[in-house]
């Protein structure tokens, strides 16, 4: 392989999964998930409470493990409409068709997806 190969491939080595410390996400409020967040091919924990208090946030692998857990914007993850949320527009319960992709989403052509015109 070539010297590019070579470094995609340790770069893609060197990414590892990251452990949330103890207590994070404990709260009954807080749901948590196993969610690729920052688009690295590894998987990141996520923890949200957004809709109870505003927070959410994931350790992100692409940077070290660094917790983005915050109070404000949604991260990784959009509201499909009154109390549910899922990790994109597609992932919204599609068997109620545009009832269930509201919020952050929208129905078109038969097709929940991200609404570019909604405040972030």
């Amino acid at each position: 392989p070539g010297i590019t190969e070579t470094m995609v491939r340790l770069e893609k080595e060197s990414v590892r999964e990251c452990v949330p410390p103890r207590g994070w996400c404990s709260s009954e409020k807080s749901t948590y998930s196993a969610r690729d967040c920052d688009g690295d091919g590894v998987v990141d924990p996520f923890c949200s409470s957004f809709d109870y208090d505003g927070y959410s946030g994931f350790i992100s692998s692409a940077e070290s493990c660094r917790n983005t857990w915050a109070h404000g914007q949604r991260q990784c993850e959009v509201s499909c409409g009154k109390s549910h949320n899922a990790a994109d527009c597609a992932s919204c319960p599609l068997d109620m068709g545009a009832r269930k992709c509201q919020g952050d989403c929208l129905w078109s052509n038969d097709t929940c997806v991200r609404d570019v015109t909604a405040k972030a």
